[in-house]
């Protein structure tokens, strides 16, 4: 089977006792296939494409939620501060700026911890309340990394918490502000960084 494709997968016998035969042996031919079931019948089947691996496979139980059940997840944020550089577009937020790293580290001290983040999140919700437990920042050469690990991060939170803080590294806000923005009735918004350079890095159950 070196050339699989959506009509010969048929070929195979997909029943949900066989479900582990069928992957092993695609993958054993370098070829992924997606198989859901429901109540043990097949459903749905596709193939990935050759830029998605999957590196684990594990069954779960029928409760399980991809979304509710999550007790972490960490994101990282990367900038190239340096000269332009065309490889980088889409990958990075390209900004050529001297960041006070210093400032940012001790900003971001203020946001760990469990706090309403409505400064910080697009869009309206009924409750902000969030935890994150860590916040690294580090810089090697012209690339600036955030890396953030929480409980879960609502719309566009990460990109304002690096915004929020890239502004302090510019001296364009002071860290106490960042801490008063914590204050549930208080309304401020500072810069959002765009959508480049933002990574789901890991989702821990």
């Amino acid at each position: 089977m070196k050339n699989i494709t959506m009509d010969n997968i048929l070929d195979i016998s997909v029943l949900a006792n066989n479900v582990d035969l069928v992957i092993n042996k695609l993958l054993t031919d370098k070829a992924i296939l997606v198989i859901v079931t429901v109540n043990g019948t097949l459903s749905k089947y596709e193939l990935l494409k050759e830029e998605i691996v999957i590196n684990k496979c594990m069954l779960v139980n029928r409760k399980f939620h991809a979304r509710y059940d999550v007790k972490k997840k960490t994101y990282v944020y990367k900038i190239n501060t340096g000269k332009y550089k065309s490889k980088y577009n889409g990958y990075y937020y390209q900004i050529k700026y001297d960041f006070d790293i210093r400032s940012m580290k001790k900003a971001s001290k203020l946001l760990v911890g469990t706090y309403d983040y409505h400064n910080f999140v697009s869009g309206y919700r009924d409750d902000y309340t969030s935890t994150i437990y860590k916040i690294k920042i580090k810089k090697y050469g012209d690339i600036l990394t955030f890396k953030f690990v929480g409980i879960g991060f609502y719309r566009y939170m990460v990109r304002h918490l690096v915004g929020a803080l890239l502004d302090v590294g510019k001296g364009k806000v002071d860290i106490h502000v960042i801490e008063n923005m914590l204050d549930k009735d208080i309304n401020k918004t500072l810069s959002v960084v765009p959508a480049e350079g933002l990574y789901l890095e890991k989702i821990e159950y």
